[in-house]
């Protein structure tokens, strides 16, 4: 038999709810119409800057900047989906790391980068260097893997599939190439044509380019790079497996200003126009940068997704030429 709350019971139980629910009512009430941007990083971080920038553009009212997280994202990015209500009310920065952390399995990551909605996507060029022939070569290219930057696998794998023997080296790319410490770098952020100069200059030169898409999403050479072949146009007849172009995408995403996919169609109208106002006061391509808006965003950020059979091909590749 099911016991049954007295009346007496249910006012006590009632006065003691009281109190927290008028807090979370007068929560609700001031943030009402207020929106908040979430960084997935702490305030010393690219995206921190990048999003701080982005503010004044973004909303006329005052803006709350939250900061969640360490420097790859993936806590961040965790606590957005988890804490965030959907509606639209606030919105992400994130960086691509995160999304290159979800795409190879990483354990800590427990986000799904299919549910966000972008709005702006920074990309950058993405080139490997390499010193001496591709072919010609006693032992394996020794590849600058910094422990921080999964992006830089994308230069491994470029390798492999042209069937090129590769060994990764944890350190930082630019100084490691300068000492002749590793035979390849993978360049891809913030000022890649001045850092492959510096590079070309320590006697590396460039193999393949990651490129990009143009407007009608079609793919086609970097323009900082039009004289570099892309990986596709290297490997020629052979096909190109499923698992490159989401790898290749998530490498040359910098940062990106997204919601939650489930946003109310008001709150994603309002965060575009923001968003286009932002996208014409953005500054990045001074440091080598490319901002994409809208669509263009949206496909950059879809890219990096591929299909389960491709993605566990990709986690099991990562196990073990990379955590063997």
């Amino acid at each position: 038999m099911q016991a049954r709350l007295s009346r007496r019971s249910m006012l006590a139980a009632s006065a003691l709810l009281a109190p927290a629910c008028q807090a979370w009512a007068r929560h609700v009430a001031s943030d009402a119409g207020s929106p908040s941007l979430v960084v997935a990083g702490p305030p010393a971080s690219e995206a921190a800057d990048w999003g701080r920038s982005l503010v004044p553009a973004l909303s006329a009212r005052p803006m709350r900047v939250r900061y969640w997280g360490g420097q790859d994202g993936v806590t961040g990015l965790n606590q957005f989906e988890a804490r965030v209500f959907p509606g639209g009310q606030d919105a992400l920065v994130f960086p691509g790391s995160a999304l290159m952390a979800w795409l190879v399995g990483d354990p800590r990551v427990a986000f799904d980068a299919s549910r966000l909605l972008p709005l702006l996507a920074r990309v950058s060029p993405g080139v490997l260097m390499l010193r001496g022939a591709l072919h010609a070569r006693r032992g394996p290219v020794r590849v600058a893997m910094p422990p921080w930057s999964e992006q830089s696998l994308a230069g491994f794998l470029g390798l492999d599939l042209l069937r090129v023997a590769a060994e990764p080296v944890p350190a930082p790319a630019m100084e490691a190439a300068v000492q002749h410490a590793v035979d390849a770098v993978f360049l891809h952020g913030a000022d890649v044509p001045a850092r492959s100069r510096a590079l070309s200059e320590a006697g590396l030169a460039p193999v393949f380019a990651v490129g990009c898409l143009t407007a009608q999403g079609m793919p086609c050479r970097d323009p900082e790079f039009a004289g570099v072949p892309t990986l596709p146009e290297l490997l020629a007849a052979a096909p190109v497996p499923a698992l490159w172009p989401a790898v290749a995408a998530a490498s040359v995403l910098d940062l990106a200003l997204a919601l939650p996919a489930l946003s109310t169609g008001a709150s994603v109208a309002l965060w575009r126009h923001a968003a286009a106002a932002a996208a014409g006061q953005d500054r990045s391509e001074a440091r080598g940068l490319r901002l994409l808006s809208d669509s263009q965003a949206a496909a950059s950020v879809a890219a990096v997704q591929m299909d389960a059979s491709s993605q566990i091909a990709l986690r099991r590749w990562v196990a073990t030429k990379l955590r063997a």
